[in-house]
């Protein structure tokens, strides 16, 4: 789940350069998982939802 230099306890400094470009990637690979997973949350409520079914564009589903 957490990059291997923190699971380690830390790198020293010229590792952590070296590696610092990579954790950002990482951080927003997160991001990016987060908002996937608040979509499908948000679709799979909508599903439940009739009223809010209607709001949400769906490819032969309730209709």
């Amino acid at each position: 789940m957490y990059p291997k230099h923190i699971a380690l306890g830390g790198l020293r400094a010229s590792q952590l350069k070296r590696n610092r470009s990579q954790c950002t990637r990482w951080k927003e690979r997160q991001r990016n998982r987060v908002e996937r997973a608040e979509v499908f949350y948000f679709a799979a409520v909508s599903m439940l939802c009739g009223k809010e079914a209607a709001a949400v564009p769906q490819t032969g589903f309730g209709e």
